[in-house]
Order: C-alpha cells, then sequence, then structure tokens
C-alpha cells in the first residue's frame, strides 16, 4: 500500500501513532516541505517565462533594425501572446516567491524557539 492510497482519516491516525515528535517539530518539516514545494514552482514559472522570452525575441530576431511595418502581422500576434505568457509565469513565479519568503521567516521563527529553550 501507498501513502497515496490512504484516506486523510487514515494518514492522520498513523501519524499521531508512529510519530515521535511534538508539534513544533511537525510544524517544522511542514514548513520546510511547504518551502521545497513553493521553491520547486518558482522554479518551474520562471522557466516557463525565460522559454516564452525566448519564443518572444526567437520570433522578431529575423526583423531586427527594421520597422513595424516590415513584421507579418501573424509573427506580431504570436509575439504578443509569448509576451503576455512571459508576464503570465513571471507573476506566478514572484507569488511562489513570496509563499516560499513567508514560509522561511516561519521557519526561522521556530529555529530561534528551538534554539532558546
Amino acid at each position: 500500500m501507498k501513502l497515496e492510497d490512504c484516506s486523510k482519516e487514515e494518514l492522520i491516525h498513523f501519524i499521531k501513532r508512529n510519530s515521535f515528535c511534538g508539534p513544533s517539530d511537525l510544524e517544522f518539516e511542514v514548513m520546510m516541505f511547504r518551502s521545497e514545494m513553493a521553491s520547486m514552482k518558482s522554479g518551474a514559472e520562471g522557466i516557463r517565462a525565460c522559454d516564452a522570452l525566448g519564443e518572444y525575441t526567437g520570433l522578431l530576431a529575423p526583423f531586427e533594425g527594421r520597422g513595424w511595418e516590415d513584421v507579418p502581422d501573424e509573427i506580431i500576434s504570436k509575439a504578443s501572446e509569448a509576451l503576455k505568457n512571459y508576464e503570465i509565469h513571471t507573476k506566478r513565479a514572484e507569488k511562489y516567491r513570496k509563499q516560499y519568503d513567508a514560509i522561511h521567516k516561519r521557519i526561522d521563527e521556530l529555529l530561534y524557539v528551538r534554539e532558546t529553550r
């Protein structure tokens, strides 16, 4: 059986019966997991943003030094869509980065409590 096959209640029961850590340790471990997830999501969105920006510049590179009137409407449309995707993924990456920062603020607080015990 995999953990994924268990219900929420079953997982809670298992954790309570088999956990040797206190509530602050649980919070610390959960915060570390959330930190990792936020970091991975931010990185993935950053990669998508870079890909979109690369598509944008790749589409317009052949027309460098020319006026916009020389760029076909289809290319302008695709470049505009790529730029929108860049902005979307950049905003998502920033959202996850802010989550990461907030999580690490809490982790720092938990570590400070541990040190002062």
